[in-house]
Parts: C-alpha cells; structure tokens; sequence
C-alpha cells in the first residue's frame, strides 16, 4: 500500500422526498486496511485535517453537509471549520458523564449540528437529547417495539430523526410513516420489487435510443439522424456539449458539426448520458450516481493503464439501468448490443471490468477491507492511491456533468 492520506467514502443521506440532504463521511487509515485496530483519534484528526487542506471539501461533497464520526478526544476541541458544512456526529460508544454533555454543549452553542450516532435510548443517553439536533437509529438492528418506544420519546424533544441501514424501498416507506425526516442506505442502488410492471412507453423509445447508440457499427449519419430526431435530446446534447465542463471555444449549433469537433464515440457518450436523464422518474439522484460510477471507473482504467478506458465508463453508466427501470438487470441487458464481456460485467461483476466496477461499489459503502488490494496491485498495477485520485476526479467532473444536464 502507498504512503498515502485515509481512504474516503461517502454515504448518501436523503430527505422524505428522495433528494439529496448531506453525505456522512467514512475514512480509514491505509495503514489500518488489513487491522481492524483503528486508531480512531488518529483517523479522525487525518480525515478531517486532510479533507480541509488537500481537497475541495465543497466539491467532494457538492455543497451539502458533511456528518462525521468524531471521537472523545475531538469531542474536547473546537474544530477550526465552518459551522455549517459539519454535522458532529457522536459515536454511541462514547461513555456519558458531566464533561461530555459539557462539551457536546460548547460545540453547540458555537453553530454546530449535534447528530447521535446509532442511538439507544437509556437512563443515561437521555439527556444528550435535549443537546440533539438530528438522531441516528439503526433501523435494521432495532425490534419493532424498541424502535416504537424510542420513536415516541423521541418525538417529545424539537429534533430530526434519521433511519440508518435503510435496506429496501419497503423499509424507507415503513420509516417515512413512523415520522424519519432522514435516510441512510443503498436502498435507492436497488430496483423497487414491482412484479409484472410494463416499461412507459417514453421508456421504451429512449431504450430504444440508447440501445441503438450502442451498437458497434453504427454510422456518423446514424448517430445525427438518431440524435436529431427527438428535438428534446437534440436540444439537451447540445447545450451539454456547449457547457463549461466540455470546454469546446466555439458554439456547437448541430449534431453534425459536433460530431465533427469531438468524434464520433463522444457524442454517442453525451447523448447516452442525457437520454439516462429522460429514463426515470425516480429523481436526479439515481443520475448523478450513475455519472459517478462511470467515471470513476474510467478513471480506474486511465490511470491503471487499462486497454480501452472507455469500455468501463460504459460498464459503470449501464450498470444503473435495472434501478431507473424497476427490471432485472438480465432484462435490461438483452435490449442492449452490448458485447458479452461488458454485459458480463455489469450483471456478474466478472472479468477485469467487472472487478472494477466492483471495487468502485465495495469502495462507496466504506468496506476497504473486502478489496483485494496485493492483487490488483500485482495484476494489473491498481493501488489506494489511483482510486482515491480517480474518485476525486469521478466527483468532481460527475458534478459538473450533471449540473449542465439537468439545467
């Protein structure tokens, strides 16, 4: 492993309607990677040092709020940082005496957001309410009745409530009607269980499109006549293409002219990404995941010296398809011409395409652990230092892409 910062990951934190509210920010000392005897003081303090001097904090986290775990020594200091991009998150583990509620209130008083992480509520937990502002609740790992019980004191006290390792759609809309104003897990990463359920048949047309834009054999005059047709992909391909965050210096006033300034394979690119923005109903954020794996994945194989870096945007982009449509991946894949390997790899996570698009997955959820590192290293030269620069760069250009779609 190189001698590099902690690796970081962020977990997605959603309001009652499904939009993004923050991140919480999981880190973990290289060194620490093959050790589950984490120095906690020490990887807080590297975390936070590090995301504040080294990397554009905004950016990483596109200007949400940032929840993260601190330890009872940080507890005890007043962190330089802005008051509001901070949600102090205090570990359930952390014995409750005097002095913690004593510094709990310090932080308070001086603007930040107190969250309690994985709350039980005791004899000696309850008073860290009243000093609250957001409360953590494993939803997964509480009975029916515990959890019923804590939700009605809870409910006495003017604070959000946030349900944790939220697993499914069912489970988000059992916590939505218990009162949760906050939600944290990969629910949204999964299909919702809608058996028989028919594609719309605007699904169908921009599948349709999107499955033609794949194919290997298809013509320049194909693509403008493809692209040009549907006056709303028209119109969007374009005006990204003329964003700030492609950088071409002239104005691009027809698919063929674009064509001609990027290449064919980019403009098949930018129309696949803004037809994926047409494909649900589910939200923005469904497509701003989807940029992100795909870069990220690219960026693996750029940076890895990987044959054909664009084959693993493609994986990352389409390995989303089964949540936007509700449908098995299997489904979704025989109506792509896909070669076999890239559908291997999306479905089974095979083959080195699979295996990056893996890593990126094991990566987001914080399980460095389960990444086998001396082997990618050894095989095809991948190490902790080209995925965390490919993820800076995946969020990076992710948020920029999406902000030119969708505007």
């Amino acid at each position: 492993m190189s001698d590099q910062a902690p690796l970081f990951a962020r977990q997605p934190i959603y309001d009652n309607q499904l939009k993004l509210y923050g991140y919480e920010l999981l880190f973990r000392p290289v060194e620490d990677i093959f050790s589950n005897d984490v120095d906690g003081d020490a990887a807080t303090s590297q975390v936070i040092i590090n995301a504040f001097t080294e990397i554009d904090f905004d950016a990483m986290l596109g200007h949400k709020p940032a929840f993260v775990n601190f330890t009872r020594n940080w507890l005890k200091e007043t962190p330089p940082f802005p008051v509001d991009q901070i949600v102090v998150e205090v570990l359930e583990d952390i014995e409750v005496d005097d002095a913690l509620i004593a510094d709990i209130r310090r932080l308070s008083q001086q603007g930040f957001s107190i969250a309690l992480d994985d709350f039980v509520l005791t004899e000696k937990t309850e008073p860290l309410l009243a000093l609250a502002d957001i409360v953590k609740m494993d939803v997964l790992g509480t009975t029916g009745d515990c959890l019923i019980e804590t939700l009605d004191t809870l409910k006495e006290y003017p604070l959000k409530l946030l349900a944790e390792k939220v697993e499914d759609h069912d489970m988000f809309h059992k916590c939505k009607e218990l009162g949760f104003h906050y939600y944290q897990g990969f629910f949204l990463s999964k299909p919702e269980n809608v058996k028989g359920k028919p594609l719309q048949s605007s699904q169908l047309a921009i599948l349709n499109i999107i499955s033609a834009l794949q194919r290997p054999d298809i013509t320049i005059e194909e693509v403008e006549s493809l692209v040009s047709q549907d006056p709303a992909l028209s119109y969007k391909t374009l005006k990204l293409i003329n964003s700030p965050s492609i950088g071409i210096q002239q104005n691009v006033t027809s698919v063929n002219r674009a064509i001609g300034l990027l290449g064919l394979d980019q403009i098949k690119r930018w129309a696949s990404i803004i037809s994926l923005t047409k494909l649900t109903s589910k939200g923005d954020i469904l497509f701003l995941e989807a940029l992100f794996r795909a870069k990220m994945c690219e960026e693996i194989a750029i940076r890895g010296k990987l044959r054909e870096p664009e084959m693993y945007f493609t994986v990352g982009l389409f390995s989303m398809l089964d949540v936007f449509l509700d449908k098995p991946i299997s489904e979704v894949l025989e109506k792509l011409p896909l070669a076999q390997p890239l559908k291997v790899a999306i479905e089974h996570k095979k083959g080195l395409a699979g295996n990056i698009l893996n890593l990126v997955l094991i990566h987001q959820r914080g399980q460095w652990e389960k990444i086998p590192w001396l082997a990618l290293k050894e095989k095809v030269n991948i190490d902790d230092k080209i995925v965390e620069d490919s993820q800076l760069a995946a969020i990076g250009w992710s948020q920029e892409i999406f902000g030119a779609a969708i505007s």
